[in-house]
């Protein structure tokens, strides 16, 4: 596009710290939008958003959706369980703190789609899917009158600490304590850490509250309860 006039660089200089300014609304042009979307009506002046009608900008628009309707629907769960006074609270913390390694993976996969960048596709949508799962686990045990299941509990620990583990060795433990990095790579490791951290904590705190309690895992349809592994026969 040849709406901005000029790219100025932060006072660190980055390929990834850019900031644009300077776009002449007026005379905004955008060559490389095919403009199909407009149908009959003109394609001058500014857009807030441009996108071509390609199969890759429905991948997007159906991976936005999908995301906002998990968004809502733990939203509304959330809330439901609030005002019946229901909620169990060490673990919407724990998925407080994922918010921002979700959104991570939302906007990383989403721009590696936009992008045509994917050379590391299969890496981002291996933590993106494994986020998805540990986000469900703690979700399912967000009602505190049903006990939790100690399955979903540690596959939420393993994920979590497989998350970690990678997240130091990769750049991580590099980026917070050995270099100079620059201030969003620090906040980003940091709110890994800590929502991987809390996650852990969060699902061992509820184990160790279930083994205590005889090891019970939720109720059945029936409505009797499975004795848990240690429980007496």
């Amino acid at each position: 596009c040849n709406c901005v006039r000029r790219l100025i660089r932060s006072v660190q200089p980055s390929p990834l710290c850019i900031a644009m300014s300077g776009v002449d609304r007026s005379t905004c042009d955008c060559l490389c939008w095919d403009g199909k979307f407009k149908g009959g009506y003109g394609r001058g002046g500014y857009k807030f958003i441009y996108f071509n009608m390609e199969w890759t900008t429905s991948y997007i628009f159906a991976w936005s959706v999908f995301y906002l309707y998990l968004a809502k629907a733990a939203l509304f769960g959330g809330i439901q369980l609030l005002f019946q006074r229901k909620l169990r609270w060490s673990v919407v913390i724990a998925l407080l703190f994922t918010l921002q390694p979700h959104f991570y993976c939302f906007w990383a996969t989403w721009n590696f789609m936009n992008d045509r960048f994917y050379n590391m596709w299969f890496t981002q949508l291996a933590f993106t899917v494994t986020e998805l799962i540990t986000g469900y686990c703690l979700y399912s045990a967000f009602d505190r009158t049903v006990e939790v299941d100690w399955r979903r509990m540690w596959l939420a620990v393993l994920l979590s600490g497989w998350h970690l583990f990678e997240a130091l060795i990769d750049q991580g433990f590099e980026q917070l304590f050995l270099t100079q990095a620059e201030p969003h790579l620090v906040f980003r490791n940091v709110m890994f850490l800590l929502a991987d951290s809390s996650v852990i904590c969060a699902c061992l705190y509820e184990l160790r509250r279930c083994y205590l309690a005889g090891g019970a895992l939720p109720t059945t349809s029936a409505g009797a309860e499975k004795p848990g592994p240690g429980a007496a026969p």
